[in-house]
């Protein structure tokens, strides 16, 4: 009898201890990460970067400003594909600005769609990159879902030029001509880079507190040094002239298009 009750004592010890044992969270497998690279027509190499593997393919860009916010839209039901256009991030540097244009980054994103084997896309453009997305959903309905814009340009340059950034102040100005007449362009172009970053972004952000929020890396990037991210966006309103994309934008028909403004002064098409 001593011995039956001496067993049901230890395995009364043995439940109470390993019973109330906290219980290890269990692991959450990570969502599939891959980067690589697609050649387009001319020879230039996009850089990309795919998380997830879900049915919904959302392209988003620039990729060397968003991948870090935007990883947080990833679950089951969705691919996000990040992605530099030619001559930023990290995609091969263009110094011919010939070789950039609005119709040509509306070529290299229908190349990235076909390269991807999707026959549906959904996109997610910020800046001038948010006016090319639309404009790509117009000339390509039948490939999109839905499309998102993050503080686009407007659909004509007028209404741009009525709601553009506020100038550079006189303040920042001279610290950025200091800061060049120190040579730290030449440096320390990195230091150079993020100052030039704070600066500009100041005038394009309804509230410059939430510049912090922003955790891309860009500035180590040679691609993303201030004198190339202005040859590239020049080159760009160069190609467009004084743009008026409204009749294009009316051939969406029903395609779904979500336009949203976040941070920026710009008016969304």
């Amino acid at each position: 009898m001593g011995k039956r009750v001496a067993i049901f004592l230890l395995l009364g010890i043995l439940f109470i201890i390993y019973g109330c044992k906290d219980k290890q969270p269990e692991e959450t497998s990570k969502p599939y990460v891959s980067e690589s690279y697609v050649t387009v027509d001319d020879g230039v190499e996009l850089r990309l970067k795919t998380v997830g593997n879900g049915p919904e393919t959302v392209i988003i860009n620039p990729a060397i400003y968003l991948e870090y916010e935007f990883e947080k839209l990833i679950d089951e039901s969705r691919t996000l594909v990040f992605y530099d256009v030619r001559g930023r991030g990290r995609s091969s540097k263009i110094v011919d600005s010939s070789r950039i244009g609005m119709d040509i980054e509306i070529s290299d994103l229908e190349a990235l769609r076909s390269h991807l084997r999707k026959q549906k896309v959904s996109l997610i453009g910020w800046s001038y990159h948010g006016a090319m997305v639309v404009l790509y959903a117009s000339r390509y309905p039948s490939h999109i879902n839905r499309v998102i814009q993050v503080g686009a340009v407007a659909p004509t340059a007028e209404i741009q030029k009525r709601a553009t950034s506020t100038p550079m102040d006189n303040e920042s100005q001279a610290l950025l001509e200091r800061l060049r007449s120190e040579g730290l362009d030449k440096t320390d172009p990195e230091r150079f880079c993020m100052e030039f970053r704070d600066i500009y972004m100041k005038r394009i952000f309804y509230d410059p507190l939430k510049i912090g929020l922003f955790l891309s890396d860009r500035c180590k990037c040679e691609n993303e040094m201030p004198e190339n991210v202005n040859f590239h966006i020049n080159a760009i309103f160069a190609s467009v002239g004084e743009w008026d994309w409204t009749e294009r934008i009316k051939k969406l028909g029903k395609c779904r298009c979500w336009l949203y403004m976040a941070l920026e002064t710009h008016p969304a098409l």
